[in-house]
């Protein structure tokens, strides 16, 4: 058996989930599995270590929500290759691909004689990217990539010669589970707040970034005014902030139809969203091309889900039947449809018939499972 250095800089929220879980399946394959990462949390350190995967962690200068520029990833990338040189690891999974494209690029010299595979989140909606990904995968710098979903691996091979397909391996985001907690105040809280609201209950989950489109929701809901709903929108604060949020609702008076809880949300408190709503809206723009949490977490429970027609999400509302879909950045088709899921919650409910076929391909089981199959099958 082998070495493996696993590469991630970022461990927040279900990033960490993610990467601990692949590393406690896959360590077994190898004689050491070392995770060289940047955090200040000691716990994170402290569980991988129990797990015995050893943690090389670093310091990285960034503010709160800031981009790493691509200069800066570029020169975390060069010591941690260098890195794997030294002490011996030949293996290298960077598991946030996306971030280092065009790094890797700049640094070929660096790949020679390693073998390198990623985890990619999104699929590049710029064509240079896309042209970048396509050059490492082709001359075996990238040796293999982990997608999360069929329209993104088949996008893919419509683009590599039949003979890189292999190189592409589909891995379905999971549905992670909600660890078990004893206390029951923080869900009651939140119970008891919206204990008077009316229903049905759309629920826009997530930080609250540009591409997540919340204003462009809010926008939506304003010819729906007469309606009832409530909108639950459950998340950090990002790109929009509370105040941003309710300067919009009052704008499209919808103020009294808007409920607010902007922070980061425990597991036990988004486990009870999910389970309490009627209706998942995603109103991502265009630039949002990857698979979405919010999605998975709605289709594990069978809700209805709503999202843009294009990309991974897209693809898979209408393969698997999960809900319905507008067209992105398209205000009054967002209005259109959310009338129509107004309609269906009322004449069939708020939860998809039980022959849900997506469910089962979002197991954890399953995805522990693909995920030792993919590292197995690279030696």
């Amino acid at each position: 058996m082998k070495n493996i250095l696993l590469y991630d800089l970022s461990n927040d929220g279900h990033h960490f989930i993610y990467n601990s879980t692949v590393m406690n399946k896959i360590k077994s394959q190898y004689n050491k599995a070392c995770y060289y990462t940047a955090t200040d949390n000691k716990d994170i350190i402290n569980e991988l270590r129990d797990k015995q995967i050893e943690v090389h962690n670093i310091h990285v200068t960034r503010k709160a929500n800031q981009y790493l520029s691509v200069g800066y990833r570029t020169i975390l990338l060069i010591r941690m290759l260098l890195f794997a040189r030294i002490n011996g690891f030949k293996k290298i999974h960077l598991f946030h691909l996306d971030s280092n494209i065009i790094s890797l690029l700049c640094l070929l010299p660096f790949l020679l004689g390693l073998q390198v595979t990623g985890t990619l989140h999104w699929f590049p909606t710029r064509k240079w990217k896309k042209r970048i990904l396509l050059f490492l995968l082709r001359f075996s710098m990238v040796n293999k990539i982990v997608v999360h979903g069929d329209y993104t691996q088949h996008e893919f091979n419509e683009l590599l010669r039949p003979e890189h397909e292999q190189k592409i391996v589909n891995i379905h985001f999971p549905n992670f589970p909600i660890p078990q907690v004893s206390s029951k105040d923080n869900t009651k809280e939140v119970e008891e707040k919206l204990a008077g609201l009316t229903r049905p209950f759309f629920l826009c989950f997530g930080g609250l970034r540009s591409d997540k489109g919340i204003d462009l929701l809010l926008e939506s809901l304003a010819p729906l005014r007469g309606k009832s709903f409530t909108l639950i929108v459950a998340g950090s604060e990002g790109y929009f902030t509370g105040n941003d949020i309710k300067q919009l609702a009052k704008q499209y008076g919808i103020e009294d139809k808007v409920f607010l809880d902007l922070r980061f949300i425990p597991d036990d408190v988004m486990d009870y969203y999910f389970n309490a709503c009627d209706a998942v809206i995603l109103p991502y723009r265009t630039l949002f091309s990857g698979q979405s949490g919010p999605l998975t977490e709605g289709a594990a429970r069978n809700k209805y889900i709503l999202g843009p027609r294009h990309g991974e999400i897209g693809h898979t509302i209408q393969t698997y039947h999960l809900g319905n879909t507008f067209e992105a950045e398209n205000v009054e088709d967002l209005t259109d449809k959310l009338q129509q899921t107004l309609g269906t919650i009322h004449n069939e409910g708020s939860t998809l018939p039980s022959n849900n076929t997506y469910a089962p391909l979002i197991s954890m089981e399953r995805f522990i499972h693909s995920y030792d199959q993919f590292f197995a099958s690279n030696g």
